[in-house]
């Protein structure tokens, strides 16, 4: 499924409160957290084989990504209404 059909934000964005874990992490931690945050947004797969620690970090940036995801798509549907709307009024 590609992002159009998803209605994924075209930027993945990490909060304060997910940088901040980062900053607690290893390098190849990170490198982990992230790849799993980016085959998360993109995909929506949910990783395996995260330690515990990055499980953290990933849960707490998923669930940015998921407000991110659920603002974007209210956005779009109240941009369609409006533009059916400015149409209907325009025939």
């Amino acid at each position: 499924m590609n992002n159009d059909e998803r209605k994924i934000p075209p930027a993945l964005n990490i909060y304060i409160d997910g940088c901040e874990l980062l900053l607690q992490l290893e390098m190849t931690e990170i490198g982990n957290v992230v790849k799993a945050a980016i085959q998360y947004y993109i995909f929506g797969e949910m990783p395996d084989g995260l330690s515990r620690l990055e499980g953290l970090a990933f849960t707490t940036i998923k669930g940015g990504i998921d407000r991110s995801a659920k603002t974007y798509q209210e956005r779009c549907e109240r941009n369609k209404k409006a533009a059916e709307k400015r149409w209907n009024e325009e025939e």
